[in-house]
């Protein structure tokens, strides 16, 4: 072969190798299939897990996915009653998403951030309502262990601090007064009580024989008391 065929080859050679180095390069950079919203370690279902990513919408998969149900359900422990947190964004996750933030998708952290908030506010008022309730439920043990039985006393099951004062016939009250008590200490008698009820705080109130024309209070937790 002369030398003009030696170039031509030569030529060929570094195209075809540099058609090969491209299409290696192109390649790695479609990759595999991606689940959205995965972070860089791990891998799920077999698949390796990659970086986070935005949307996350319908069809979407992962942990990142897995992240914002925990949160959905976090606000409502019904929102999602048929799959819970699969990491498949379905039609599920789609509608509670739209009841909570107003859109079908999550576009950012910031909304991410929404939804923590949403569900911090909706668990504080959960354990609020359950102390209430608790509240509500013990408070009317005591009345009706009181009424009932008259010669019953209450007392202190723990320290804590009441409030006493007096009652006019027309319910206003005088002199209210914060006091303290130790645990043990009998805070009211049984006979001297011609009222009691409770208040919307969930606190017990106990109307009690007084002098005058004014009657006596007392208002405490029912969670710091006992009858005996």
């Amino acid at each position: 072969m002369n030398k003009k065929y030696y170039k031509i080859i030569a030529l060929s050679a570094i195209a075809i190798g540099g058609y090969l180095v491209l299409r290696n390069v192109l390649g790695k950079s479609k990759g595999s299939t991606k689940n959205v919203g995965d972070t860089d370690k791990g891998i799920i279902d077999g698949k390796p897990i990659i970086s986070n990513y935005f949307p996350l919408k319908k069809g979407s998969k992962g942990e990142k996915v897995r992240e914002l149900q925990n949160i959905l359900v976090g606000i409502d422990p019904n929102s999602l009653p048929k799959f819970g947190p699969d990491g498949d964004f379905g039609t599920e996750t789609e509608s509670a998403l739209f009841k909570y933030l107003n859109k079908r998708s999550v576009d950012n952290e910031e909304d991410l951030a929404t939804l923590n908030a949403l569900k911090n506010t909706a668990q504080s008022k959960a354990l609020e309502s359950s102390i209430n309730a608790n509240r509500m439920n013990l408070a009317n043990e005591i009345i009706n262990d009181i009424t009932l039985n008259k010669t019953k006393n209450i007392f202190a099951s723990n320290d804590l601090t009441y409030v006493t004062g007096d009652l006019t016939l027309t319910g206003l009250e005088l002199n209210a007064r914060n006091r303290s008590a130790r645990k043990g200490d009998k805070l009211v008698n049984g006979v001297e009580i011609k009222s009691i009820k409770v208040l919307p705080s969930g606190f017990v109130m106990a109307t009690l024989t007084g002098t005058g024309l004014n009657n006596r209070f007392i208002k405490f937790s029912p969670f710091a008391v006992m009858t005996k």
